[in-house]
């Protein structure tokens, strides 16, 4: 009985905190102004936060056949969230025409500029 208990309270916290993370990241994504950031935020509290709720719904289900398939949305999850947002970025930077607006940063060199 005591062990449920425990095992409650680590699930809520683990929920609590990867809820409490996702929902104070989407409030900060809007108050980005530029694409880029706004990428980079949604980008890392989208890992962070998934973490702790799959975590925590592991915890929940106990260790069985349940929590390995949580286990493997974790890691392709984790495979898949900073490829699509390292694509989304890359199509930002190249098609921008206000980039250097927005940020300092010396061009790459197949960019058709010259040093």
């Amino acid at each position: 009985m005591t062990f449920e208990w425990i095992r409650f309270g680590f699930t809520a916290a683990l929920l609590a905190t990867g809820i409490i993370s996702l929902f104070i990241s989407v409030l900060g994504t809007f108050r980005f102004k530029f694409a880029l950031n706004r990428i980079h935020s949604a980008a890392v509290s989208d890992t962070f936060s998934m973490f702790f709720i799959l975590v925590g719904l592991i915890f929940a289900t106990g260790f069985d056949f349940s929590a390995l398939k949580l286990l493997l949305v974790l890691l392709f999850m984790w495979f898949v969230s900073p490829i699509s947002s390292h694509m989304l970025t890359s199509l930002e930077y190249h098609t921008d025409e206000h980039l250097k607006e927005h940020c300092k940063f010396k061009p790459l060199k197949n960019d058709g500029e010259e040093k």
